[in-house]
């Protein structure tokens, strides 16, 4: 979980996005954590701070599809792009 998070803190503070290479490396860790460590992936969204109830609705959106990891890999990505809109907007 710690190197997933330290990669997301990376991009979070970066200025160029390339948001497939983005969507990879969160995509992969996040699938990591779901078949390893469920706990550690709630802590994980905690921590970077997506909301319960949309992790919540992730769950049971995704398990009609079966990709839960796609669902909260957009939530990660849509979170630091409003942290990075925000860091923008109030520096």
């Amino acid at each position: 979980m710690d190197d997933l998070l330290s990669k997301i803190n990376a991009l979070d503070k970066t200025t160029s996005w390339n948001e497939e290479s983005i969507y990879d490396v969160i995509h992969q860790g996040i699938s990591e954590l779901l078949a390893r460590d469920l706990q550690q992936l709630f802590q994980l969204l905690y921590r970077i701070d997506i909301k319960e109830n949309l992790v919540k609705d992730a769950f049971e959106q995704a398990g009609q599809s079966n990709d839960v990891a796609a669902r909260l890999t957009d939530l990660i990505i849509i979170r630091l792009q409003q942290k990075a809109e925000i860091r923008r907007r109030y520096s």
